[in-house]
This record gives C-alpha cells, structure tokens and sequence, in this order.
C-alpha cells in the first residue's frame, strides 16, 4: 500500500501527550534522519523558521521541520508575530512539511489555539482540515477519580 501524500504543514496539539508524541513520530519516520530539522520554538523566530522553511535542501529532496513548543510564540500574544509562518504556510515550498506541535495548555478547558485563530485557519485552509490534528485527553472529575478508588479497594 502506497504512502499517503503528506500536506506541506501540520499542526499537532491537545492534552493527550502520548497520542501527540506518536502521531509527531510517525510524520517523522516518513523522512530520513538527514532530511530532518527539529527546532524548540522558545530559541527560534518564527521569521527564522518561515526563511528556513523556504529555503530549498541541498541534498534531500523532501525533508521536514519540526518546530516544538509552539506556544512559547503566542506567550504573550503580540499582534503579527505568527505572520512569517502564516504566510509561508500560505505559499509553501515544494519538499518540505512544516510540523508544528502546540504543548498541552495548563487549563485543557480553556485551549491554546482556538478555532478562530489565524494560524490554525491557514494550515487548514493550506493543508486540508486534516492536517491539524487535536488529541484531547478525556477530563477525569473528582467523583470519577473517587468512583475508581471506591471501585478498586472493593
């Protein structure tokens, strides 16, 4: 069975960690370990990333830029600041797949990346509706949590 083509950008989200953490390496594995670059966003401009993104490998010919940690970008939110990756994502290069992956919000009630937000929009808009992926932990109550300490010390 051949591969799936891939979308030139994703982004990878939610407060289940593991089903991030897997669905982050599974995109990985589709690329040599050469073909990769793998940036923290808290040490990078997400200008530097939009010029890396557009510049074109040397010797790969697809090759993947993952960028962790997202929301060290919107931490303050500063008007314009994703405008770089947003507009690359718009006009993306040939052989390359942006990855960007969000950290699981403190308060999974309140999310770090609502629906309306301009990235969010464009990857969707650029990549398909399938190329932002949201993995949600089920929230536990405290009378759940009491219902399986009940449960298993009987």
């Amino acid at each position: 069975m051949a591969a799936q083509p891939l979308s030139p950008a994703y982004l990878l989200m939610g407060t289940d960690r593991g089903k991030v953490r897997r669905a982050a390496e599974r995109l990985r594995g589709r690329f040599p370990a050469d073909a990769l670059e793998v940036l923290p966003a808290s040490e990078v401009d997400p200008q530097d990333v939009a010029l890396l993104c557009a510049q074109q490998g040397l010797f790969a010919s697809d090759r993947l830029v993952v960028v962790e940690g997202i929301d060290a970008w919107v931490k303050p939110r500063r008007a314009g600041r994703l405008d770089p990756i947003v507009a690359y994502v718009q006009n993306p290069s040939p052989g390359t797949v942006l990855l960007l992956i969000a950290d699981a919000p403190a308060d999974p009630r309140k999310p770090v990346w609502p629906d309306d937000d301009p990235l969010l929009k464009a990857v969707r808009k650029a990549a398909g509706k399938e190329a932002v992926l949201r993995f949600d932990a089920p929230i536990v109550g405290l009378a759940t949590i009491q219902a399986m300490r009940v449960a298993g010390a009987t």
